[in-house]
């Protein structure tokens, strides 16, 4: 069978595959997994010989997918999950395609289909398609059919000025807006990766003064090397009360400050130690801790970590890096005053039980206490795992009569747990 022939029959397959969905709306989920599972098996040994086929074949089965994806009832994810398959098969086939330089298939004609595709997925069925189509276009045959297609796109699109003074956003100009911002954006990154960035940063810098949606604008001043800029946008945007996706700016500030070479500078330090304190992570601490000279060092770290303590303001991680940093009395201390996570407890005791096995006990007392404080039955059996251990720790150590006291106050203390006793009971951690 030629490939022409291939094509066809694989086509009407897929054809019959969708009106089998259509017919059975209740099933349709289930029937396209199994079906289309059957398809891309069968594709993938066709895909060394037969790329082109297969790349015609998987567009023409993403666009009759496209009008009854929104159809089904896919709770499960069944339909759903087989989108990021597909997906990854088209972009595998143009890539091998581009990069052995073989030219068996069209790749403005693919990126001219995925167009259209992105286009019309109004509903967002497709979240992949952005990134499909920016790594589609790769060849100088793609990246100019996509650029073309988009300036021709955004021309066609209306212009929308802002409202008048006092009034809001209707819909229909708020879907103009975002759909303008959608092909802006996706041009934005495909200039950007030929070293053309500036046009992302402008698209970002307008939709940051829109929406108050700074995480573009950051991660486009970072592309384009700006990173002092991009690090005072994420700071300007964290800092006011009406952005959002907050967690993700942060994460790549703290990403930013920890690859930017040091600035020793005394007040980029203070503003590193202000951004640690106000919003402490590892990131940040460990670029405060590149920022500040090693002489200066033990001076801010108490500081900076003694201000959380002060303030009980994240134990957990406090205690971590006190363990890092060798402050291990700190941590002592601070175990008793403050709740930490059971399992950074243990993971603190196994880092220093071998030179302070006393010490390690102790902080896996205060995990099983805590364990049993979250009232679950599931954490009975790392309960008994802790006390096994730290009871091995006081034999080692000369100190049975100790452990056998703390184990009568923990047994007497939670007398009332019946499963956890007999939990106790079975791994011989008994009185006596």
């Amino acid at each position: 069978m030629d490939d022409t022939a291939n094509v066809k029959a694989l086509r009407k397959r897929v054809a019959q595959i969708v009106r089998r969905v259509e017919s059975h709306p209740e099933r349709g989920a289930l029937i396209l997994k199994g079906d289309v599972s059957d398809l891309l098996t069968e594709m993938k040994r066709l895909a060394r010989s037969e790329p082109s086929t297969v790349l015609d074949v998987l567009l023409f089965l993403m666009e009759r997918l496209s009008p009854v994806m929104g159809e089904l009832d896919d709770n499960a994810g069944f339909a759903g999950g087989l989108i990021p398959e597909i997906v990854g098969r088209i972009r595998g086939i143009m890539r091998q395609d581009a990069r052995t330089g073989d030219q068996q298939i069209d790749h403005a004609n693919a990126v001219d289909r995925l167009f259209k595709l992105w286009v019309e997925d109004a509903e967002g069925y497709y979240t992949e398609l952005d990134g499909l189509l920016l790594s589609a276009s790769e060849t100088p045959a793609g990246e100019l059919t996509l650029r073309d297609r988009l300036v021709t796109y955004i021309r066609g699109l209306p212009l929308v000025f802002p409202p008048p003074r006092g009034a809001s956003d209707d819909l229909r100009r708020a879907l103009s807006i975002a759909e303008r911002h959608r092909c802006e954006r996706l041009l934005g990154e495909l200039l950007a990766r030929i070293g053309m960035a500036e046009y992302a940063v402008i698209v970002a810098e307008d939709h940051y003064r829109r929406t108050g949606d700074a995480l573009d604008l950051v991660a486009s001043l970072h592309r384009d090397g700006r990173a002092q800029e991009a690090i005072i946008a994420a700071r300007k945007a964290l800092a006011s009360p009406r952005s959002f996706q907050r967690q993700r700016i942060q994460e790549f500030l703290d990403t930013l400050l920890a690859d930017t070479i040091p600035d020793t500078d005394r007040e980029t330090r203070k503003e590193l130690e202000r951004i640690f304190i106000a919003d402490p992570s590892a990131k940040s601490f460990k670029a405060l801790k590149k920022a500040v000279p090693d002489e200066q060092w033990s001076r801010v770290r108490n500081r900076v970590l003694g201000h959380l303590q002060k303030h009980q303001k994240a134990p957990t991680l406090l205690f971590r890096l006190y363990i890092e940093e060798g402050d291990l009395m700190e941590a002592d201390g601070l175990v008793v005053v403050q709740p930490i996570d059971a399992d950074v407890l243990v993971e603190g005791a196994h880092a220093v039980m071998e030179w302070n096995p006393s010490m390690a006990a102790g902080w896996m007392l205060f995990a099983a206490h805590h364990r049993v404080a979250t009232r679950r039955a599931s954490a009975y059996p790392k309960i008994v795992r802790d006390l096994l251990l730290v009871r091995e720790l006081a034999d080692s150590g000369d100190q049975r009569p100790a452990f056998r006291k703390a184990l009568t106050k923990f047994r007497s203390r939670y007398a009332r747990r019946r499963k956890l006793i007999e939990a106790l009971d079975a791994a011989g951690l008994v009185p006596g």
